[in-house]
């Protein structure tokens, strides 16, 4: 089963990454600077968020076939509510990091949820 989660991952990352870079969040020019590095930036999180929510409904598919398919087997069973608890607990992490970078901007007025490059 790991070697069809690990193949299955693969796979989505890359038809994610095969993705032409106009569809990610970002306007960079056509020459580099170093503002470009915010392009970058922007790109590499939106992703690694992109990467999560597959991973996260990848999980969830799994845990639910493992349920569904476990025929009242007590392992079985305890096995697919082991994948859907990591699942949850994944959408947990994930959705507290972003509450906490909201918390910090709303705090410190600092916007942290965004990247930019000053130059002098």
């Amino acid at each position: 089963m790991q070697a069809r989660f690990g193949t299955a991952l693969f796979l989505a990352a890359i038809v994610y990454f095969s993705l032409p870079s106009s569809v990610f969040a970002a306007s960079c020019g056509d020459v580099p600077t170093i503002k470009d590095i915010e392009c970058v930036a922007g790109n590499l999180v939106s992703a690694a968020l992109g990467l999560a929510g597959i991973v996260l409904f990848i999980m969830f598919l799994i845990g639910g076939f493992k349920y569904m398919t476990s025929g009242g087997d007590p392992k079985a069973v305890e096995a697919a509510k082991g994948t859907l608890t990591q699942a949850v607990a994944g959408l947990v992490v994930l959705v507290l990091a972003y509450v906490v970078l909201v918390v910090i901007e709303a705090i410190t007025g600092v916007n942290v949820t965004e990247f930019k490059v000053t130059t002098p």
